[in-house]
């Protein structure tokens, strides 16, 4: 009994630690809110046909990689197993994305939601539309996804 009030407390030690810096993240984040949201706006619009953001805008914490290519194909953006699993690594590397649990179909992805609060990525990505082609050179640029 005792080991498992000791592993109790010493996993909310942990919570906790994790809480604080999450919390020191965000407020780092909000001071630079504008400069990040434009920085990470433009490496989407020079991703090749904007595979970035619309794999970004695909991910809805209910798709596995797999669900992303197939939503992809559906609405005519293309996008190979290949691409997706650059674009989704690249997001995770980037801490835009999250794993949100791992299933007998894969890993169900998400948006990372504090970066997502703060910096309004999304709404960003939606304004500029850059899911639907839009953005300025972007077929002829190509990045790491």
């Amino acid at each position: 009994m005792t080991e498992t009030l000791d592993t109790a407390d010493e996993i909310r030690r942990i919570r906790d630690r994790v809480d604080a810096m999450e919390a020191r993240q965000q407020l780092m984040m909000r001071k630079d809110a504008t400069e990040l949201r434009t920085a990470i706006v433009d490496t989407f619009r020079r991703s090749r046909n904007n595979i970035l953001a619309r794999v970004y805008l695909a991910i809805d914490g209910t798709r596995t990689q797999s669900d992303i290519v197939g939503f992809l194909q559906q609405n005519g953006w293309g996008g190979s197993h290949a691409t997706v699993s650059r674009s989704v690594r690249f997001l995770r590397d980037e801490g835009l994305i999250e794993r949100t649990k791992v299933g007998k179909d894969g890993v169900v992805w998400a948006k990372n939601k504090s970066v997502e609060r703060i910096l309004r990525l999304t709404e960003a990505l939606q304004k500029e539309g850059l899911a639907n082609g839009g953005g300025a050179g972007n077929r002829n640029q190509q990045s790491r996804a």
